[in-house]
């Protein structure tokens, strides 16, 4: 079935143009919600590094206040007054300490780990659509061969029914084949039911109606590219997850750093102008003050602060060490997986053509009368296990390499 595109489909319904596998990854990732969530946690976090790069630089504040009094004079005159007072402020609030460069590290570092998460959600939602793609071209030719089984089985009980008229075989033979038709007619209705959940699968991740019946290009079986050690140091370079457990060891490191300048003061420097109309003070009064605050005791609270972000830098690199563990427990199943199935394949095949010649000479012998019905019946089961064992193996092994690549490259 190479090169050719494969019609899956249960009903005659209007379908689009034929997906290729790369077409297929390329619209989920531009269309399926997960992958749009993974781009706005991006944003969000590129927006909390803006958020912290503003802390850098000092921070303007004004202030306009308006107010009304009545008041008893001790010294008149006079006894009493009602006056209003007019204020303005401004206010400059202004970085110290290294704290400020720690939370825009900080934020780096964790915008870098949101993008590796991103990338991982994306290659997730890749080898969903991997599946599916393989899904249906398996389960597509394997209807096929359970139609062709179905339509072999009636074609045997025809020719029995004829022989039996004929006085050549006993009605026995008939019943016996009778079986193998109700047998195929079940196993077509079930791989037709497969198919149609693999193609709803593969709809939901196209963002496509449900009742619609993708056509599929057929993909040529690959090969490992890669040895084993190879496969799984590319791996370890490229695993997204990897990348985002080294940002976050990064942003934690950075957030124990800042946690560690609790003691750091803060430096306000502001000017004021207030005017009155309160004939026992002044007028208009203009004032610029420095203001620095010393913190003395937050009763425990930053010395606990930092025992925080030590545990969680600590559990970061735990974090980063499981990743680097799965990454390489990842691609060495992914690229056992791979080999074991493409064997399998060779194999599969040579059973295959082995179980066809033996049915054609076993037919061929109950034709001429040597050899019992049960024989040709279940030279016939055999072939056609053959042929799905084959195609299975065949549509596994694609799907094996292919998830192989995704393994190893990690960069849908």
């Amino acid at each position: 079935m190479k090169g050719l595109c494969l019609w899956l489909g249960l009903s005659a319904v209007a379908v689009a143009q034929p997906w290729t596998l790369p077409q297929a990854e390329a619209n989920a990732l531009s269309s399926n919600p997960s992958a749009g969530s993974a781009r706005q946690q991006v944003r969000q976090a590129q927006a909390r590094v803006q958020e912290a790069q503003a802390g850098l630089h000092p921070q303007l504040t004004f202030t306009t206040q308006l107010g009304g009094s009545s008041a008893d004079v001790l010294q008149p005159p006079p006894p009493y007054e009602t006056f209003y007072t007019f204020s303005n402020s401004l206010n400059l609030t202004i970085p110290v300490g290294s704290r400020p460069g720690l939370l825009v590290a900080q934020a780096e570092s964790q915008l870098a780990a949101t993008q590796a998460q991103s990338q991982s959600a994306r290659r997730t939602l890749v080898g969903q659509v991997v599946t599916a793609y393989f899904n249906i071209l398996k389960d597509a030719a394997l209807l096929e061969v359970a139609r062709e089984t179905e339509a072999e089985a009636r074609r045997q009980l025809d020719d029995a029914q004829k022989r039996q008229r004929a006085g050549d075989v006993p009605e026995l033979d008939v019943i016996k084949a009778q079986v193998p038709v109700t047998t195929a007619e079940a196993t077509v209705l079930t791989a037709a039911n497969t198919l149609h959940v693999a193609q709803i699968t593969f709809n939901d991740l196209m963002g496509q109606n449900a009742a619609d019946v993708p056509t599929l290009q057929d993909v040529a079986l690959g090969q490992v590219p890669w040895p084993l050690e190879e496969a799984q140091k590319i791996a370890l370079a490229r695993s997204p997850e990897v990348t985002a457990a080294q940002a976050n060891v990064q942003a934690d490191a950075a957030a124990l750093a800042s946690a560690r300048h609790y003691h750091t003061p803060t430096l306000t420097v502001s000017a004021t102008d207030l005017r009155s109309s309160d004939v026992t003070a002044f007028s208009r009064e203009d004032t610029v003050q420095a203001q620095a605050v010393f913190p003395v005791s937050d009763a425990g609270l930053g010395k606990a602060q930092v025992r925080e972000a030590e545990a969680a830098l600590e559990g970061a690199r735990f974090g980063l060490a499981t990743a680097r563990k799965a990454a390489l427990l990842n691609s060495g199943t992914a690229w056992a997986n791979a080999q074991t199935l493409l064997a399998q394949v060779d194999v599969a095949r040579t059973a295959q053509t082995t179980a066809q010649i033996s049915y054609e000479k076993t037919r061929e012998g109950y034709q001429n009368g040597l050899f019992p019905l049960t024989d040709v019946l279940a030279a016939a089961s055999t072939l056609t296990q053959a042929r799905l064992n084959y195609i299975a193996a065949r549509y596994d092994a694609a799907a094996a390499v292919e998830t192989l690549r995704l393994q190893v490259e990690g960069n849908p």
